[in-house]
């Protein structure tokens, strides 16, 4: 099959799936956003959508050597780690709420070379991504794409989403604070690289540094 230019792609979640929680590999990553350029957020949930692992290699420079192999592991993986969504009770006690990302997957288990992989999300999940009308981020996957890191991407998204709203602009720039502790909680690194060094250094720099070198959107922290 032939793949649309990666300039014309993008992807589209609310605002609230960009805060919320979950932690991935780069290739769980990847798959998540191939198929969401695959939908439109403006209408309902198409229900299958097939991704191809020739599409897969090609939209994100992959050697093919492994990518069938790689995607199978990444849906399996998918499938058993759920979204969470913080939100507040009526007496503003945060809460944890979880949801899977996909109702279901299917490919064949006996091929080494699959043609394609199925898969469809959740219902749970549809809110926050299909249907959608305000507050929501929408990412140039061309820019997107690029990143190789799971953090990168996730701080790609956080700043995208701040870059669109009004309360953080500051003349032709956007001054956004973002508390350590969140963001690990929301990258899925609760726990990890307790010593501020090795978190900056082995974390936020490489990511910062992915972003101001591979997309649309320039860095200072």
């Amino acid at each position: 099959m032939k793949s649309k230019s990666n300039n014309k792609l993008t992807v589209v979640h609310s605002n609230e799936l960009i805060e919320a929680g979950y932690g991935h590999t780069i290739d769980e990553m990847r798959l998540l956003n191939l198929a969401l350029t695959k939908i439109d957020s403006r209408k309902e949930n198409p229900g299958i959508i097939d991704i191809y692992p020739e599409e897969f290699s090609a939209m994100f420079a992959l050697n093919s050597q492994n990518v069938w192999r790689n995607m199978k592991n990444a849906i399996d993986e998918i499938m058993s780690k759920p979204v969470r969504m913080y939100r507040q009770d009526e007496e503003g006690k945060e809460k944890v709420v979880q949801m899977p990302w996909l109702v279901e997957s299917e490919y064949f288990s006996n091929q080494e070379d699959g043609t394609k992989l199925s898969i469809e999300f959740s219902p749970k999940i549809t809110p926050f991504l299909f249907e959608l009308k305000d507050r929501f981020t929408s990412l140039n996957f061309e820019y997107a794409s690029r990143l190789t890191t799971p953090f990168s991407y996730r701080l790609y998204s956080w700043l995208m989403e701040s870059k669109n709203l009004d309360k953080n602009k500051q003349g032709g720039t956007v001054c956004v604070e973002l508390e350590i502790d969140w963001m690990k909680e929301r990258a899925g690194l609760k726990g990890e690289y307790e010593r501020w060094v090795n978190f900056r250094d082995r974390v936020i720099q490489p990511a910062v540094d992915q972003i101001n070198s591979k997309t649309d959107i320039s860095v200072i922290w």
